[in-house]
């Protein structure tokens, strides 16, 4: 009987030399049980990286029953727009002398310490970019001396007092307390107790 002298793709003979077959098959075999173990391991550090990623979002974000059950806590970056996330209550920025405002100021309360008055002021959209919408907290805690709200000088912003049409310089008073809205571009608007 003939024996198949090469194997390749020909599937194996009856009675053909064992010797033959036997070598090529289990050639064959060892290509595919590698080919196997790397299909495998490949999919094992795909697993482990997915699961992986959901522990840490779970840790991040808690959930029971698709509702999340822990706090979501933002840096102090300063929201994009005035639909993005907030706080629930003000941080507080403590400052003395003159504070220029910053996008990581929006949503926060600029207290002024110390025993003299202070300067806040708002810069253009052109130079920091404040979302409509922005609001941020004065609080004069100082026992002595007021704090000036005013536009950084040529910027082109307008202040307001709530309640009246006039623009120009505000100062809260000492004790007092007042709110700072960006309602249009370079319009802001400011009310509060304790504000002339």
């Amino acid at each position: 009987m003939a024996v198949t002298p090469t194997i390749q793709n020909v599937k194996p003979v009856v009675g053909a030399s064992a010797d033959t077959w036997g070598g090529t098959i289990n050639d064959r075999i060892t290509e595919t049980y590698t080919d196997i173990t790397d299909i495998a391991s490949q999919f094992n550090v795909t697993q482990a990286l997915a699961v992986n990623a959901k522990a840490v979002a779970d840790a991040a974000l808690p959930r029971a029953g698709g509702a999340m059950t822990g706090a979501l806590v933002l840096d102090s970056a300063g929201p994009t727009s005035q639909y993005a996330a907030g706080f629930r209550g003000p941080p507080v920025v403590d400052f003395t002398g003159t504070r220029v405002l910053s996008l990581p100021d929006s949503g926060k309360m600029m207290r002024l310490i110390g025993t003299s008055g202070g300067v806040i002021q708002i810069p253009n959209v052109a130079s920091v970019a404040f979302p409509v919408g922005t609001t941020m907290n004065i609080r004069n805690s100082s026992a002595l001396g007021g704090i000036t709200v005013q536009a950084v000088g040529g910027s082109g912003v307008l202040l307001r007092m709530a309640g009246e049409g006039a623009t120009g310089d505000r100062t809260v008073s000492p004790q007092g307390m007042a709110r700072l809205t960006h309602e249009g571009t370079n319009n802001w608007v400011l009310d509060g107790t304790g504000i002339t």
